[in-house]
């Protein structure tokens, strides 16, 4: 198994096209490019999704 993701990959643990993951490549943790292709770093990719799945959700306050 290797420790980076293809485009495709992304697509499928994200639930997304690969459209998708291409058009906003650059917004996903652990992107980056090596002779021309597209990988993603897969510890970071997933050490972040799950910091955001974890962190309190920030809700606004009504105001009377």
């Amino acid at each position: 198994m290797s420790p980076y993701l293809t485009v495709k990959e992304v697509s499928e643990l994200l639930g997304k096209c690969p459209k998708w993951v291409y058009q906003r490549q650059d917004k996903i943790p652990g992107y980056f490019k090596l002779a021309g292709s597209i990988f993603f770093d897969k510890d970071v990719l997933l050490s972040t999704l799950k910091t955001k799945a974890t962190m309190p959700i920030k809700r606004l306050s009504r105001q009377s």
